[in-house]
């Protein structure tokens, strides 16, 4: 056999593999030394690894793809139960019903876990997270850009509420006059919801332009199943 033929049926192996592994297959049963071989050789040219190191690369795959797995089946099992939550808070149930760490989020979206916690709380502002890390977000958390658009909304919605309610819950739960400040956080929260329209029809307050760099960010990383 030719080099040039024992490369095909490499490249056969592994888009057999890879096919297995669309269709559901479990991690275990496609990710063996073959697989990594075959994977190795569709890369191209490099040195030869070692027994340790290919042990290594499988245990590896295996792990990814089965905490993918149990992500992508937390959100189908919550995936009806979004529409009345922000991102935060969707970002914490996968995570925690997931079994991960704040540091494991922040590690797969290049970040630290002080970001991530303050994105679970829903404090930072949508339009200060760049569209490469919202991409991030949306492949780690199995979240689609027309779920993203109807949680945002959700999100700056709460961070309204926020900003407007903050003084004056801070003033009602500290000052004596507390009758009166619980007027005055009655009237900020009369305020920050006057003229938002929370039907499905309305289009949610955010950024066109974050809107449509996140699109373009998932069509360079080919992720058409996160733009349908």
């Amino acid at each position: 056999m030719t080099k040039r033929e024992s490369s095909k049926d490499m490249r056969h192996t592994l888009d057999e593999k890879l096919e297995r592994l669309g269709a559901g297959a479990a991690p275990d049963e496609v990710i063996d030394d073959v697989f990594v071989d075959a994977l190795m050789d569709w890369l191209g040219p490099v040195e030869p690894l070692s027994s340790e190191a290919t042990h290594y690369a499988v245990t590896q795959l295996q792990t990814a793809m089965k905490e993918d797995a149990a992500v992508a089946a937390v959100r189908r099992e919550h995936a009806r139960s979004s529409d009345d939550k922000t991102i935060g808070q969707v970002m914490n149930e996968v995570r925690t019903k997931a079994g991960w760490t704040l540091a494991a989020v922040a590690q797969r979206i290049g970040s630290d876990t002080a970001f991530v916690d303050r994105l679970e709380r829903d404090l930072v502002p949508v339009a200060q997270v760049a569209a490469r890390q919202w991409a991030d977000l949306l492949e780690t958390f199995h979240v689609r850009l027309a779920e993203f658009i109807r949680l945002a909304a959700r999100t700056l919605m709460m961070q309204r509420l926020q900003q407007k309610m903050g003084p004056a819950y801070a003033r009602s739960k500290t000052d004596a006059n507390s009758a009166q400040h619980a007027r005055d956080l009655a009237f900020a929260i009369g305020k920050a919801i006057q003229g938002f329209d929370t039907s499905a029809k309305s289009p949610p307050p955010l950024d066109q332009k974050l809107v449509d760099s996140l699109a373009a960010e998932l069509r360079a990383r080919q992720r058409t199943d996160l733009l349908r």
